[in-house]
């Protein structure tokens, strides 16, 4: 039995992730077996050894989130959000981050998902074509899980930990819509493209599609 998730359902989940902001204050661990226990403590596998400290390392705006590398961290008012929204399958440790006066600043957290599904994985159901300067190349569309597998969390994983996404529940992306929550993309799982270019379908680089363009998909 096929337990994935119809493609109406797979609107209503999110992938939440960096927007790469130029001007977002974007943070960095000078200790990397600390920044490796903070990318566990991301995936809710423990807690890091001793608070973070957490430096500058390009932009000036502070933000609900501040993105250090692949970890999320996240502002007082986020924990208060998700505190008194009832949403489930996070926790938080503490941090200190220096801003770019040199003010130490304790009102950030970093965030820890423990919300669990087994597995995160391309769907393989969709396919789609991209222009690029090179030709036109086919992508696969939309991430997928299994239902069965996923706890009911609003915030979650997966435990295998192959992508390290973090998928939230329509109730978070109306919770952080509604509380204008700022430096967080908040994609529906439905539209996400793969990066890697699928090679299970014809490829159209620029040389074939200039010599034959009748075949080129619409």
């Amino acid at each position: 039995m096929d337990s994935r998730l119809d493609r109406k359902a797979m609107s209503e989940f999110y992938r939440l992730s960096d927007p790469l902001t130029n001007s977002a204050f974007r943070g960095e661990v000078g200790d990397l077996e600390l920044y490796v226990e903070m990318e566990r403590a991301k995936l809710g596998e423990g807690r890091p050894r001793k608070t973070p400290v957490i430096r500058r390392q390009m932009g000036w705006k502070l933000c609900d989130f501040i993105w250090v590398s692949m970890v999320p961290l996240i502002h007082q008012r986020v924990v208060d959000l998700l505190a008194l929204g009832g949403v489930s399958g996070w926790s938080c440790y503490p941090v200190k981050v220096i801003d770019r006066k040199g003010e130490e600043l304790d009102t950030y957290h970093g965030l820890c998902v423990v919300g669990r599904c087994e597995s995160i994985y391309v769907d393989r159901r969709e396919v789609v074509y991209r222009d690029l300067p090179g030709g036109r190349f086919p992508y696969y569309k939309g991430l997928a899980f299994t239902t069965d597998s996923w706890d009911g969390s609003d915030i979650f994983t997966s435990a295998d930990h192959k992508t390290g996404f973090i998928l939230v529940t329509q109730k978070v992306k109306d919770l952080f819509a509604k509380a204008k929550v700022t430096n967080i993309v908040l994609e529906p799982i439905s539209e996400f493209i793969d990066p890697e270019s699928t090679k299970d379908f014809p490829s159209y680089p620029k040389a074939t599609s200039e010599a034959d363009g009748s075949d080129r998909p619409q």
